[in-house]
This record gives C-alpha cells, structure tokens and sequence, in this order.
C-alpha cells in the first residue's frame, strides 16, 4: 500500500484509507462495466420500456443512463479497457492477475514520448504515463511495474 500522508496517519487509518480508495476504483469500474452494457443492450434495437422493464427502471432512467454511456469510450479489442490507467484498476481490485495486467501493459501501443493526445482522441495511443500514474496511485506494485518496463525495454 502507498500513501502520500508519511507518518501523518496511524495504521488503522491508513487501512481504511486503502479500502475507500479501492473502493472507489471499484466503483469505477463497476459503472464503466454498467454503462458499456447498457450499451451494448441498446444496439438490439429494444425498445426502451423492453430494457427497463426486467432492469426495474423507468424509461426516463435508461434514456439517462445511455445518455450517459454515450461518452464512455469502449474497451481496446483484446484488451480489458480503454486506456492503460483502467487495465491498472482492474488489476488492483482483484479483476485482473499479475499475469494479465503485464501482459496487456506489456502490447499497449503506447504513444510516442512526447506525443501529445487530444482530450478526445481515439484510446488506441495512450502514453505510458498512464502506467506511472498508475504506479503512483497504488494501483500497480513495483515489482509488477518493473516487469512490464522490463517487456517493454525487451521490444526495442
């Protein structure tokens, strides 16, 4: 576990800080898995009062929900995610192995240092900088960010 509080936090705290922010990474995710759904479920072209009725919601609430799923960017073919940083939060609330999550982060075509993504562009070029974030905010080990480096330096 890492933290930015040093020794600022006792132990118990520090845990429970732990668990909410995984907690909120599962959330997270759990929502983008709801949302790429819905989505999902509406290219069926069902009517909407059909998808509501068995989901126990209005059909004001899916014409919202898929609203809101229309912004959400879809999962890379033959990848777990969208971008890097999102294959690093599925690995650290347990929906990802070590294995997996190397693998992926290991055949991501990473974007070119320096290069420079638009708040909009397509998700198939992230930068690696997602993968230090990543590490940064807990969600991969060093041991496990090491590996990964250590595929990539193997590539080149």
């Amino acid at each position: 576990m890492t933290d930015s509080y040093g020794d600022r936090l006792d132990g118990v705290t520090k845990e429970r800080v732990w668990r909410a922010h995984l907690a909120h990474h599962s959330f997270v995710i759990a929502e983008l898995d709801y949302l790429r759904a819905m989505l999902q479920v509406a290219e069926s072209d069902l009517p909407l009062d059909r998808i509501a009725t068995p989901m126990h919601l209005t059909t004001f609430e899916v014409e919202m929900v898929l609203v809101q799923a229309a912004d959400v960017t879809p999962a890379r073919p033959g990848f777990s995610g969208a971008n890097p940083y999102e294959i690093c939060q599925r690995f650290a609330v347990g929906l990802l192995s070590r294995s997996e999550v190397v693998a992926e982060l290991s055949t991501w075509d990473y974007a070119p240092e320096g290069e420079m993504r638009g708040l909009h562009a397509a998700p198939t070029r992230a930068a690696f900088d997602e993968v230090g974030l990543a590490f940064d905010h807990g969600l991969l080990d060093r041991t496990t960010f090491e590996e990964i480096l250590k595929n990539l330096a193997s590539q080149d």
